[in-house]
């Protein structure tokens, strides 16, 4: 006779009648192990959120545990035993960059792609400026999200002018 192999983490007893005679056949189970996970991979946008994905185990009685090294994915359930989920938290990419993480479970890899943040216009350094009655020049910064975003100043009042060349800028200016 030949025994298929266990991929279950129980043992498993089975017969082979011959007439009136019974051959038991014992066999051990397999370690434990994650089979699956699913889905396998992620692709939250920029704003980031709560997901979770899957673990499958070869059997009720297998733990199994969750990592990842990334400072933007939160695990917020990491174990468990047999089947079940692992719920992670994907913080909001603000820049303007995709971004790539991975959540590691007993050797089987989810991978998280989290899309990049539109560009856009960060803050204003000051915010404010105040003039004598004589007026005159003042200079600001601008940042934005990310090196390649474009800009432009404009002015809905006709006594405040944009120096030329100062319109408009990429990046931080």
């Amino acid at each position: 006779d030949t025994v298929a192999e266990n991929v279950d983490a129980v043992a498993r007893t089975g017969s082979i009648s011959v007439g009136s005679f019974t051959h038991t056949v014992v066999q051990s189970p397999a370690g434990c192990a994650v089979v699956s996970l699913d889905p396998t991979e992620a692709t939250p946008g920029a704003a980031g959120g709560a997901a979770f994905f899957t673990v499958a185990t070869n059997g009720p009685e297998c733990f199994w545990s969750a990592e990842t090294s990334e400072d933007w994915i939160t695990l917020t359930t990491a174990s468990g035993t047999g089947d079940g989920p692992v719920d992670y938290t994907v913080a909001e990419n603000a820049t303007t960059s995709e971004r790539i993480g991975t959540i590691s479970v007993e050797g089987l890899v989810f991978t998280v792609t989290q899309a990049a943040a539109v560009c856009a216009v960060t803050g204003l350094d000051p915010v404010e400026a105040s003039f004598e009655s004589a007026g005159g020049p003042a200079s600001f910064g601008v940042f934005t999200n990310g090196p390649e975003c474009t800009w432009t100043a404009t002015s809905a009042e006709d006594w405040i002018v944009i120096d030329a060349g100062s319109e408009s800028g990429t990046g931080d200016g």
